[in-house]
């Protein structure tokens, strides 16, 4: 072997290597969307339930590193609790299966988010249910759609783009919510 093809194969491994890592710093690993992020500033509500509430998500997905940012069931139930418990909604917020007297379902819908883009648009449907555990019956009920875009000025990464869009379209969503149990009436 001369010289000068060692000399050639370490040029090109170099410049292999390069472009591997160019591309990972742009397009990255996955990672699931952050509960704290998710979870909604504080609402003020009307009305202050002096009752507990439980939580049961479902319909979310597991993020793995090689494929989009997803929702996951608990990482959302985290951010509702958050959510519920400091904008005191209910008197306080107890784990599924745990005696309450009313019951908040959260059913991920729709994730629509886009395969690639500098402007990243992700909607967010979930189905909120709340149910009075006593009699099994629904007091309330709205499916709620959220949207939110992000720009390559917010994070250069596509993957941190839709990680931050999943987020502001969770929090917003999460505040619908609680801003229109806050407004009702409880039996």
């Amino acid at each position: 072997m001369s010289v000068d093809s060692v000399s050639l194969r370490a040029r090109a491994f170099c410049i292999f290597g390069t472009i591997v890592f160019a591309v990972f710093a742009v397009v990255g690993c996955s990672t699931p969307s952050q509960p704290a992020a998710m979870a909604a500033p504080v609402v003020r509500v009307s009305t202050k339930h002096a009752r507990t509430v439980s939580l049961r998500v479902t319909g979310g997905s597991e993020t793995s590193a090689v494929h989009r940012s997803q929702i996951s069931n608990e990482d959302l139930s985290e951010a509702v609790r958050q959510s519920v418990t400091q904008s005191e909604l209910f008197s306080g917020v107890v784990q599924e299966g745990t005696a309450s007297d009313y019951r908040l379902e959260a059913f991920i819908a729709r994730l629509s988010q886009p395969t690639m883009g500098g402007s990243l648009q992700v909607t967010l449907e979930i189905s909120w249910k709340l149910i009075r555990v006593a009699n099994n019956s629904v007091v309330w009920e709205k499916a709620i759609t959220s949207n939110y875009k992000t720009t390559a000025m917010e994070a250069f990464a596509f993957v941190k783009r839709l990680r931050l869009a999943n987020e502001a379209a969770s929090r917003a969503n999460i505040s619908d919510a609680i801003s229109q149990i806050g407004a009702i009436t409880l039996p």
